[in-house]
Formats: C-alpha cells, structure tokens, sequence
C-alpha cells in the first residue's frame, strides 16, 4: 500500500501487450490491480521518443486491466 501510495499523481508509463505505450498520471488501482491514468497519452506500437505531446494522441483516462499490462514504469 505505501509503494501505491508513494506513486499517486506520479507520471506512469504502462506498455502493453500489443505494443502501444501510454503515459499519463497514476489515479488509482483496485483489488485485481487494474491501473487507472488520467491526463493519458497513447504512443504507436514501436514509439522511441519521450516527447510527450509529439506522435502521441490525448486519450484521457484509461484503465488497463492487469492482464494486458506487460511493463509499467
């Protein structure tokens, strides 16, 4: 619970299994350890670049359910 606690409102980049990459603001997670971003950005399967605002699309907020997360930094 104090490592969650430690990363609330921190920025967060979760890959998944596809390959997308999104980088938003840590909100929330439940019980199964679905992860919530808010102020989310999408980044195209093979995406380098850590410019947020450039290649990538504003989504909003997101939940990612655990079994789709494959990395998340």
């Amino acid at each position: 619970v104090a490592r969650l606690r430690a990363i609330l409102g921190k920025e967060l980049r979760i890959t998944i299994k596809d390959g997308r990459i999104f980088i938003g603001t840590f909100a929330c997670t439940d019980r199964d350890l679905n992860i919530v971003l808010t102020s989310v950005y999408e980044f195209p399967v093979g995406y380098q670049n850590d410019h947020l605002v450039e290649g990538g699309r504003f989504v909003g907020m997101l939940m990612f359910p655990w079994r789709h997360v494959v990395k998340a930094e």
